[in-house]
């Protein structure tokens, strides 16, 4: 009976731990998301990368930064890095302001 009571608090125990290592699960797939459509963005044509990355975008940042700007900050970066041949998820890190995925 003891050996019992012991398995099932053990058990109780994992599944407790399990659910709070999980917690910010879903903001992460979320960021990452958010993070390869900008990532892929910048290495396909400006017009369509623009309007793939517009609904992900603010309505203030949207206003701001526009498929002009949007087209120099795409040729800029390729000059200045060149073009994308693959993405790896590196990090993911919480801050108070909002969040950063390192890739």
């Amino acid at each position: 009976m003891k050996k019992l009571v012991l398995v099932l608090t053990m058990l109780l125990a994992f599944a407790c731990s399990s659910m709070a290592f999980a917690a910010d699960g879903g903001d992460l797939n979320k960021e990452q998301k958010t993070a390869e459509k900008m990532m892929t963005s910048l290495d396909v044509d400006a017009a369509a990368g623009y309007a793939a990355l517009a609904p992900t975008l603010s309505d203030d940042l949207n206003k701001a930064l526009g498929e002009k700007n949007f087209a120099a900050i795409q040729s800029q970066v390729k000059k200045q890095f060149g073009s994308l041949k693959e993405t790896k998820f590196h990090s993911f890190e919480r801050f108070d302001q909002g969040d950063r995925v390192t890739y």
